[in-house]
């Protein structure tokens, strides 16, 4: 009942927001759904696997998963196509975790504020952006790496055991794994456990220590298992997986790109971004 009455509010106003509003981009949706279906079916590149991406390395292998799980349930009387239940699959995923990211998002703002209306509205502010509020409806690795980074930093912020330094840092390797550009977030995620709690220096200090080895530790495990699926086995092959994962975007033109790209976080400006550069 405690749940409820702290989470019902947030949790219920997730679900009409998500039940009124779409998403206007779905970007590599079906991309994900037709490297998913080629893997499935036996179909790889030689020498790089594009199924275990190195920029988005678990959301391919999740999708299968799903995929899988819903082929199991769905009745073969529905006649869908099998990029469909794929889009299904990642689509699903992603609305639970939004769910999970702004309800974790509510009980950090009640953690440090302890107001529920002010944790509300920071809350709905995330839930409102526009690259959130278009992204939990898309099948894109974005929103469950928020949602896992988000985890990573509650539970790093929870007085508690082992067991929970662990699962802190895994979570945030968790972040990682689903898109990579998230390693850059993960210090300053782990800065907030060793500064945002009252606990003992030293207690603070043995808890992001044993989160940072979980999150080492379980990063280079999924990269190894990346790199072993993908045949990425040499120095070169190595080197053309990781450059693949830009998909021939080239790092220019950065200020552009940030001056433009910011706003388009929290507000829908369709193509005049493209316009004014």
């Amino acid at each position: 009942m405690s749940f409820l009455r702290r989470f019902g509010p947030i949790s219920v106003t997730y679900a009409v927001i998500a039940f009124l509003t779409r998403a206007y981009y779905l970007g590599d949706t079906l991309t994900y759904g037709n490297d998913i279906l080629a893997f499935s079916r036996g179909y790889s590149d030689i020498p790089v696997n594009p199924f275990w991406e190195f920029g988005h390395l678990f959301w391919r292998p999740l999708g299968f998963l799903f995929y899988k799980l819903l082929s199991a349930v769905l009745p073969a009387s529905l006649g869908l196509d099998d990029r469909l239940v794929c889009a299904i699959g990642l689509m699903g995923f992603s609305l639970i975790c939004g769910w999970l990211a702004v309800t974790l998002f509510y009980a950090l703002a009640l953690q440090f504020t302890s107001s529920p209306v002010l944790s509300y509205v920071i809350a709905l502010s995330l839930l409102c952006t526009n690259s959130f509020l278009n992204h939990m409806h898309a099948g894109h690795a974005y929103v469950p790496g928020v949602a896992f980074l988000t985890l990573g930093i509650w539970l790093m912020l929870q007085r508690g055991s082992v067991t929970l330094a662990w699962a802190s840092g895994a979570a945030l390797a968790c972040s990682v794994l689903l898109w990579f550009p998230f390693i850059l977030v993960v210090p300053a995620a782990l800065l907030v456990g060793l500064l945002g709690t009252g606990a003992p220096a030293r207690d603070r200090i043995r808890f992001v220590a044993l989160a940072t080895i979980a999150c080492l530790c379980s990063g280079a495990l999924g990269y190894a298992i990346g790199a072993v699926e993908a045949n990425a086995l040499s120095v070169p092959v190595l080197k053309a997986w990781f450059l693949a994962s830009r998909h021939g975007i080239l790092p220019n033109r950065n200020l552009p790109r940030t001056l433009f790209g910011l706003p388009r976080t929290f507000v829908f400006v369709s193509d005049d971004g493209v316009l004014f550069k």
